[in-house]
């Protein structure tokens, strides 16, 4: 945001970043055979299966935060290998040290046929993972960033969702729509003191859908 907002007001923001990549329905086998238990990002979990039409390609996503989405972003060095390939054998490398001491399945850096990482923190539209408030940012700031600035600027987002959802999607769709709903119940105020009748087709729903639901009607995260 340009101009930032003061830092006493400025919500903590996450180090987080998401990798997409796309394997064998083998491979997304022996994902199934990992133990979690011993992961050391947030979660990996298969996000499509038959991309864009195939049968035979899966889509696996890697979610990360803190140190270990730092070690994602700027991977060890391996000399010979570009930053990308360095990243898959990291990922590769912990994929096999998460594997359940029966099974014998062994990732390699060739079972990632294609992939897209995403670097929230280094991306200018982005600058920052999800919100992560710090001690006391709850409640000094969910009303702040709830409340119009001076019935003009009006903030919107899952780190301005007041006390529920921060850093979720849910709390991104709920601080949208409202801040959508508040814009217009604004502008037919300022209409009819004018006494200009107001044509807007916009209305919000009254019920949000679920991410399940999002996804059966269609909708692509990505």
């Amino acid at each position: 945001m340009e101009p930032a907002l003061p830092s006493a007001i400025q919500p903590q923001m996450g180090y987080l970043v998401k990798y997409l990549f796309n394997v064998r329905p083998a491979t997304t086998q022996k994902f199934r055979n990992l133990s979690q238990a011993h992961a050391p990002w947030a979660m990996v979990w298969e996000a499509e299966k038959n991309v864009d039409g195939l049968d035979d390609v899966d889509t696996l996503a890697l979610f990360a935060g803190g140190r270990h989405a730092k070690n994602i972003a700027k991977p060890p060095q391996v000399a010979g290998l570009t930053e990308e390939q360095c990243r898959r054998k990291y990922i590769v490398d912990t994929l096999n040290k998460m594997r359940k001491p029966e099974t014998k399945e062994v990732f390699a850096v060739e079972d990632i046929l294609s992939s897209v990482f995403m670097d929230y923190p280094q991306d200018k539209f982005f600058g920052g993972g999800y919100s992560c408030p710090g001690v006391g940012e709850v409640t000094r700031l969910g009303e702040f960033l709830h409340t119009p600035f001076q019935n003009k600027v009006y903030f919107a987002g899952e780190f301005a969702c007041r006390y529920k959802w921060n850093g979720f999607m849910e709390g991104a769709l709920i601080s949208g729509a409202g801040a959508a709903k508040e814009i217009l119940k604004s502008a037919t105020t300022k209409r009819e003191r004018s006494k200009t009748p107001i044509n807007s087709q916009f209305s919000l729903p009254t019920k949000l859908p679920s991410v399940i639901g999002l996804f059966n009607q269609g909708h692509k995260l990505f």
